[in-house]
């Protein structure tokens, strides 16, 4: 699996946010815990807002643990935080991430697709 990178994302490009393809994967996804072991990589969103600050990131791992989050102005390392799955939405990592995405998109962050990986 891959692990999450370890500098801060860089895009040269804005993307507009993804039609509801990214939504249905994350939705079929989150009815039950995945078993991580089956898949090729962990889901994985990574979203940037260009506009606050001077550019910001944002990356979410979810993991058999937990989710793993990355954030921070653009071109820097960033900070980093693990939450452990007893505090994961329903004690479910691919639900504790679409909820962040979700509470990211209304603040105006745009997912960047080629960084992004729903298995």
């Amino acid at each position: 699996m891959t692990p999450p990178p370890q500098v801060g994302i860089r895009s040269t490009n804005l993307f507009p946010v993804p039609s509801s393809n990214v939504w249905i994967n994350i939705s079929q996804r989150s009815k039950t815990i995945p078993t991580f072991c089956s898949l090729p990589q962990y889901p994985r969103i990574a979203q940037e807002s260009p506009f606050a600050s001077g550019g910001k990131f944002w990356l979410g791992v979810a993991m058999e643990t937990g989710i793993s989050v990355r954030w921070g102005k653009l071109g820097v390392n960033g900070t980093v935080k693990h939450i452990p799955i007893t505090q994961c939405k329903n004690k479910n990592p691919v639900l504790e991430l679409k909820h962040r995405l979700q509470n990211k998109m209304n603040n105006g962050y745009n997912i960047i697709p080629h960084e992004t990986v729903v298995p």
